[in-house]
């Protein structure tokens, strides 16, 4: 931020002006980059595949739970 800000002085931007502007500006470390994105996208997926994965089990359980209990039950 401090290289804007001094980048506007030298050009001649009045100082709360600049500090206003290099304030504005998103510093390059706290900007998403499209790795940073497909990364997470990636990790969304995954985990979308793990919920499926669990919610298939959960119902595979219940359907021998009640085959189960329908022969044990008259």
């Amino acid at each position: 931020m401090t290289e804007v800000y001094e980048a506007f002085r030298a050009a001649g931007v009045d100082d709360s002006t600049a500090k206003a502007a290099a304030g504005a500006i998103p510093l390059a470390h706290d900007v998403a980059t499209r790795i940073d994105i497909e990364r997470v996208r990636q990790e969304i997926a995954e985990f979308k595949a793990d919920i499926y994965r669990a919610l298939w089990l959960q119902g595979l359980g219940i359907v021998t739970l009640t085959v189960a209990l329908l022969r044990i039950l008259p």
